[in-house]
């Protein structure tokens, strides 16, 4: 179970590096951050010695999951700038039941009453999280949009990892990462490389490039550590019926306190804890 903790705590560096960046320097240089963040995943992975050569739609769905990965925390990024972290993680998460859903008609992955039970619990998630109030400014709407989003993408993400999981066994996880990560890197360079052409401020690199260049290397420690040693905790036999709910709520949890005690962004509402506790709820019951 070490390793499972090791990768929560990577995750967090990961997410206090993306929100930082976001209150230092805003939204509008978020291509950036996010193509340095894999960028440093896909240097760290090819370090690690993982970088074996891959063939033919393994290398598709690697390619077709770094542009994903790379919308998703871009769509995240975007998410956590206008809003708060914790509220836009509990989202995020929420599309951990796509995955679920599509092990079960596509695998054929029980469906038991905790699934049904934890999917409702989801939606409720996204109920308690919408901007409900008749004051809500349009840039309260616009975060819980692109928090939509990147439940989208995460849950499509968590559906081409099970499906490689489950028809190329020959495939390690880590390898399939690296090229995803590296993949993911290219096109985050191109998207740099089109909005420096239309005009996109990069002056503050240039007046701070050392905090810029920390954020980066920091969300890219946390995103290639995480998903190392979450793969080492599979790999130590334990159930992914526990690693994973674990994985998830607890790390819910903690970004959930960070985002109230670090950024000073949340109040413990009636609404918003109901929309922690049933985030947590859901995942454990869909898991199980």
């Amino acid at each position: 179970m070490h390793f499972l903790f090791l990768s929560i705590g990577a995750y967090l560096v990961q997410n206090l590096s993306n929100k930082s960046f976001s209150r230092k320097f805003g939204s509008n240089l978020s291509i950036l951050q996010n193509t340095m963040c894999v960028l440093f995943s896909a240097l760290i992975l090819w370090i690690c010695g993982l970088g074996n050569t891959i063939h033919g739609v393994p290398l598709l769905l690697s390619a077709l999951y770094g542009i994903l990965y790379f919308a998703t925390i871009y769509f995240l990024q975007m998410a956590m700038g206008l809003g708060s972290l914790g509220m836009a993680t509990i989202l995020c998460n929420m599309g951990n039941m796509i995955g679920v859903v599509f092990g079960i008609l596509f695998f054929g992955d029980t469906l038991t009453v905790f699934t049904v039970i934890g999917i409702i619990l989801m939606i409720l998630v996204v109920i308690l999280s919408a901007p409900i109030a008749k004051d809500e400014n349009a840039r309260g709407h616009t975060w819980f949009i692109f928090a939509l989003l990147s439940a989208a993408g995460n849950g499509t993400l968590g559906c081409i990892k099970l499906y490689v999981t489950r028809e190329f066994h020959e495939i390690s996880s880590g390898t399939f990462l690296v090229w995803a990560f590296t993949f993911a890197g290219a096109v985050g360079l191109l998207l740099v490389l089109i909005e420096a052409k239309r005009g996109m401020n990069l002056r503050p690199c240039m007046q701070k490039p050392v905090p810029i260049l920390g954020f980066g290397a920091g969300a890219g420690f946390g995103t290639a550590f995480g998903n190392l040693f979450f793969m080492q905790a599979l790999a130590s036999g334990v159930s992914s019926a526990i690693l994973f709910p674990v994985n998830t709520g607890v790390l819910s949890f903690l970004l959930f306190l960070m985002s109230l005690l670090i950024f000073k962004e949340e109040k413990f509402t009636l609404r918003r804890s109901l929309a922690l506790l049933f985030c947590i709820g859901g995942i454990i019951l869909i898991r199980l």
